[in-house]
């Protein structure tokens, strides 16, 4: 098996983990626009026939929804995979943040601020997790701070953003702020398309070992990593050798559920 030069491997990873990281930016560039849109206020109240009661709810009280999306995102991970749950994330999150800077009444303003809240919801604890999960052991510890630093760029874009847009109608400046927030959401949502998904837990938990294979091919520098990084991702598994490629409906059922809630299901029993 041909893998990749430590170079070129090491770029698609980087490259890899600057899109996943849009996710943090994303949570940060929302809140730090929630704050200048504060100095706002009076011009979206007045073009959406808003109250500060309306304005209130739409600053804080939809927080609830990424909440709740975050409990959610680690279910949609472990069902639909890392990769496709931040695909989703993405879409979602664009499609909030053009829905609030084309919206012409509180509704559609708050209908744009849950969807948005929603794709960030289950972005937001999935990138670190697919970034650890997909960085060489190596690396790993470099690359998880990537996603820190795309926070506090986040501050940054919307400080720049906030200036930028001083010289226009009062009525256009909020709606370019939140139409911005569509930019990252969009390299999150198309970026992942051309990722790979997870081969240490995702792939392997529904024996897809040959696509595991693949991708460990991407991320690892020789073929003897990845055929001992796949023994152990198998043996882990309880993946026999000689499984092969299997799709997720051959699965045993004690390898379709295996992962902590897998854990769960077994009965207590102390080892003799």
């Amino acid at each position: 098996m041909t893998t990749a030069a430590p170079l070129k491997r090491f770029t698609i990873i980087l490259c890899l983990c600057i899109i996943v990281s849009q996710a943090t930016l994303l949570f940060s560039f929302g809140y730090e626009t929630c704050m200048q849109l504060l100095s706002t206020a009076t011009t979206m109240e007045h073009d959406l026939n808003m109250t500060a009661e309306q304005l209130q709810h739409f600053l804080q009280d939809t927080k609830y929804t990424f909440f709740l999306t975050c409990l959610l995102s680690g279910f949609s991970a472990d069902y639909l995979g890392r990769r496709s749950t931040l695909m989703i994330s993405g879409a979602l999150s664009s499609f909030g943040f053009l829905i609030m800077s084309l919206a012409v009444s509180y509704g559609v303003l708050m209908m744009g601020r849950v969807i948005s809240l929603a794709g960030l919801g289950l972005g937001f604890p999935v990138a670190p997790l697919y970034i650890g999960e997909i960085a060489p052991p190596s690396r790993r510890g470099l690359l998880n701070t990537i996603p820190e630093v795309f926070w506090s760029l986040a501050v940054w874009l919307t400080v720049i953003t906030r200036a930028a847009v001083r010289d226009l109608p009062a009525s256009s400046q909020w709606r370019v702020l939140l139409s911005v927030g569509a930019v990252p959401s969009l390299i999150l949502g198309v970026g992942m398309v051309f990722m790979p998904e997870s081969p240490c837990c995702w792939l392997i938990r529904h024996a897809r070992v040959a696509d595991a294979k693949t991708a460990l091919g991407r991320i690892l520098e020789t073929s003897d990593e990845v055929e001992e990084r796949l023994s152990t991702l198998r043996e882990a598994a309880r993946i026999p050798p000689t499984m092969g490629d299997v799709n997720f409906k051959a699965v045993p059922e004690d390898i379709q559920f295996l992962g902590i809630w897998h854990d769960f299901r077994r009965p207590v029993v102390r080892p003799v």
